[in-house]
């Protein structure tokens, strides 16, 4: 994600289906209101330093993660959403001010969890590629489904 950082009225961005590992360069983007990262390759380790960028996006009210590696820690919505408190809607769906709240009363202990994760996560993947092993999942053709499957959810909402 690189020249972005000069488009200060851009008000939605979508990089969808990408290799994106880490949301930067859109600390300057003052008007961005829509960021789409569906079916990207954002991990935990990378998931605070993306939310460090974002915070900066105070405009930033509708969020499209569906897809990224770091979604099946069960605490990363509520992370994002008491990290990024602007969020109207997340992946899709409306957050409650239930949901707000609980999720900012959350935040210092997803905090720590969050670290004990990506540490985890670092150290398996170095112990992977030091051995050879080749994990499955996050391959292009499994982010091309998966798209296809989320585009299919939304058609079927409306």
């Amino acid at each position: 994600m690189e020249g972005l950082s000069k488009l200060k009225e851009l008000e939605y961005l979508n990089l969808a289906v990408n290799s994106v590992k880490v949301v930067e360069g859109i600390k300057r983007c003052e008007s961005l209101e829509k960021l789409d990262m569906t079916l990207n390759f954002i991990d935990v380790e990378d998931l605070e330093q993306s939310v460090d960028e974002m915070e900066y996006c105070e405009n930033l009210v509708e969020l499209y993660f569906t897809g990224n590696p770091c979604t099946e820690w069960k605490g990363c919505r509520n992370y994002i959403l008491g990290r990024l408190p602007q969020i109207m809607r997340f992946d899709g769906d409306d957050v409650t001010k239930s949901e707000r709240i609980q999720a900012k009363a959350m935040l210092p202990q997803l905090e720590i969890e969050l670290a004990e994760l990506a540490e985890k996560t670092v150290a398996k993947k170095e112990y992977n590629e030091k051995e050879g092993i080749v994990e499955s999942g996050y391959k292009r053709e499994d982010r091309w489904n998966m798209y296809v499957e989320d585009q299919e959810r939304k058609k079927a909402k409306e």
